[in-house]
């Protein structure tokens, strides 16, 4: 029951712009029916603005109520080969509003201008600016990584976009940060281990878990939302060990 409310909360925060927009259309349609005479159906209507005013409060109040009571944490992604388009929505569309619903912060740098610039310096200082304040590393291995998705080779061709930075197609976002990114992490950062530093790959493909060490498999036949709870629940597994571990050093110095 719990876990079905949460999935709730997670498909309102990822239909809140069109909440808004429905409760909009229904506002203006009890005002026209108003103005042309239709009584009944305008009181019909203003009933549906009303019930769905009230729909949209009470589950506002339940998303922040249940945010607060969420520690809060900051993940840094990274990809191995590159973020295609639909990659991009599928972390839009369910792992961006489930992470928000928890309280989890995440940061790509593939999300800005900056990067599409390809302004290396200024791309290394915000990679290294964001490294220094997240709890987690969560790489993705490989791309085309949503859960319950059945993908055709005519499908590539969807990935092809016009980029308007750099003025070029591109079937999926370069990245040649990658390496720049596994590896200051682990020497500078101290992401270096399973509470700490997450790979994520599709089931069945074999990676050695020399750089990352907790590795979480991504099921084809698993829902969208339940993966991105499953992914919820072992990050903040990780990051509930790593306090629990740094309380505990801090009690042992204490007791010294």
């Amino acid at each position: 029951m719990k876990t079905f409310f949460v999935k709730c909360l997670i498909i309102f925060i990822a239909m809140q712009k069109k909440n808004f927009f429905t409760l909009m259309v229904l506002v203006i349609a009890t005002i026209i029916l108003f103005l042309r005479g239709n009584t009944k159906e305008a009181m019909i209507s203003l009933f549906s603005c009303v019930f769905f005013s009230l729909l949209i409060t009470v589950f506002s109040i339940a998303c922040i109520s249940h945010r607060k009571k969420c520690p809060r944490f900051k993940v840094y992604f990274s990809f191995s080969e590159g973020r295609t388009p639909e990659m991009a929505r599928y972390i839009s569309d369910y792992l961006k509003p489930a992470f928000w619903i928890f309280n989890i912060d995440y940061y790509d740098f593939r999300e800005h201008k900056r990067f599409h610039y390809m302004n290396e310096p200024a791309i290394c200082e915000e990679i290294d600016k964001n490294l220094a304040v997240s709890d987690i590393f969560l790489r993705f291995i490989g791309q085309d990584l949503q859960p319950n998705k059945i993908r055709f080779i005519k499908d590539q061709f969807a990935n092809i976009r016009f980029n308007p930075f750099t003025g070029a197609l591109a079937s999926f976002d370069t990245n040649i940060y990658y390496d720049y990114e596994v590896n200051v992490s682990y020497d500078k950062f101290g992401f270096t281990n399973r509470y700490n530093r997450f790979q994520l790959i599709s089931d069945g493909v074999i990676v050695s878990p020399m750089e990352h060490i907790q590795t979480i498999f991504v099921d084809s036949m698993e829902s969208a939302l339940d993966f991105a709870l499953r992914l919820i629940n072992e990050l903040s597994h990780g990051f509930h060990e790593q306090l629990y571990w740094k309380q505990s050093k801090l009690f042992r110095r204490m007791e010294v």
